[in-house]
């Protein structure tokens, strides 16, 4: 029979039916995968969870894989898991993904998909849960894991039940909500979870959360991979804990194959460059503090509210954090009004120097105005220049003629002399006959 077809329960039994490879091969290279063997109460405890049962939701004709999901556990050997970490409820390590989507797997069978605070269900319906992950997984197991993990299941469980709400009930009719049940959900289930949907109390939490996304910004965008697992990450490549301005950048920031960067909003790139400028030296004033990436941090991004600190991890709290005391203590709102007025002296000093580079564009743009009315004024003269070298031409050459002109009635005179001379030398004949 193809293990495409069945329950979750045949998914569970195939983990002690089926083995792939040896433990020598799970644990080669990867510590963080050893896998160890599996106790004789965590045998019990394996078919006490195999009475679970769910109508076949995957397989051929159903719209959904389904082998793949388990395929991690299929590689294990019968009474062997595999090692995990677990730091905030999350999986941290090499098969930290996997093991938060078997979590998110286990919960959907032992919990109803209204279930909210996983912390108040009855404790049976707990030791089942973590009864199924010990199964497979083994990490080191306390009161304040089990904590976190649960607030994780929480969180897990809400985003799935508003997955399935924007995809099989917003935009829809009754009569087609009622129809659509999703793969994987009782169809008594999913009608309670509309009823509860369509009630005035859920649809005025659904409206109050709807504005409040509204003022949301610099949200995270690694998607499934958790802050734990990127300080993880970096931590194998740099060799050291990463502060929360790298943290920051992280979450927000994609280094682009081109070299470039491309940020989630604007804003979120504005704070990190008021954060670098704060721990840059050469951009701070002389008498200056050097700054710290953790108080830059800080400074720019304000102070941290209770039960959160920001770009830490959700387990991590304001007494965590800062220590015992100093949460509520005057020190600690002296060191970040003391930060935050640093911050206000870096703002006032760029604003500062803002004015200087526009006071100097001013002036530049003054001399060049003046060099742009000089070279009119040069360009001016040459054309006075240009009109006196023509009225020196045209001078000349009035004076040529005239010279020409003045030359030309003393040649007329001589002809005229000629005239009277012969009417004189006729007067006295004429005058000699009248005699």
């Amino acid at each position: 029979m193809s293990s495409r077809n069945g329950s979750r329960v045949r998914r569970a039994q195939i983990v002690d039916d089926v083995a792939t490879h040896s433990p020598e091969d799970s644990v080669a290279g990867h510590p963080s995968q050893a896998v160890v063997p599996i106790t004789q109460g965590a045998s019990s405890a394996a078919s006490a969870s195999s009475s679970v049962a769910e109508t076949s939701s995957w397989g051929r004709g159903s719209g959904r894989r389904g082998p793949s999901r388990g395929a991690t556990e299929r590689r294990l050997e019968p009474g062997h898991k595999w090692n995990v970490r677990v730091i905030g409820g999350y999986g941290v390590g090499e098969q930290g993904t996997n093991f938060i989507s078997r979590m998110g797997i286990v919960i959907r069978l032992h919990c109803k998909i209204w279930q909210k605070n996983f912390s108040k269900l009855p404790e049976e319906t707990r030791n089942g849960i973590f009864r199924d992950l010990e199964m497979s997984y083994c990490w080191d197991r306390t009161p304040q894991t089990d904590k976190e993990m649960l607030q994780h299941m929480t969180a897990m469980h809400k985003g799935w039940r508003g997955m399935l709400k924007s995809k099989h009930y917003k935009g829809k009719t009754s009569e087609d909500v009622v129809a659509s049940v999703p793969s994987g959900v009782d169809p008594s289930d999913w009608r309670t979870m509309c009823q509860k949907w369509n009630s005035r109390e859920e649809q005025d939490i659904a409206e109050r959360n709807r504005q409040n996304r509204t003022h949301q910004s610099m949200t995270y965008r690694r998607g499934r991979t958790s802050i734990y697992q990127l300080k993880d990450d970096f931590v194998k490549t740099h060799q050291r804990e990463p502060d929360r301005m790298e943290v920051f950048r992280m979450g927000r920031c994609k280094d682009l194959p081109d070299g470039t960067q491309r940020w989630v909003d604007d804003e979120s790139r504005d704070h990190f460059e008021r954060m670098t400028q704060m721990t840059t030296p050469s951009l701070q004033s002389d008498d200056a503090t050097p700054v710290s990436a953790e108080d830059a941090f800080v400074a720019v991004m304000g102070r941290d509210r209770p039960s959160r600190v920001r770009c830490a991890g959700k387990a991590e709290t304001l007494r965590t954090w800062y220590g015992r005391g100093e949460s509520s203590s005057g020190g600690y709102h002296t060191q970040v009004q003391q930060l935050q007025d640093q911050n206000k002296k870096m703002e006032e000093l760029c604003v500062e120097r803002s004015r200087d580079r526009q006071d100097l564009q001013d002036l530049c743009a003054e001399r060049s105005r003046d060099c742009q009315e000089l070279q009119d004024l040069c360009a001016e003269r040459s054309r006075d220049r240009q009109e006196l070298e023509n009225m020196r031409t045209q001078m000349a050459e009035m004076r040529t003629f005239m010279q020409q002109f003045a030359a030309q009635p003393s040649k007329m005179s001589r002809p005229g002399a000629g005239l009277e001379c012969e009417e004189s030398d006729e007067s006295p004949d004429n005058y000699d006959d009248d005699d």
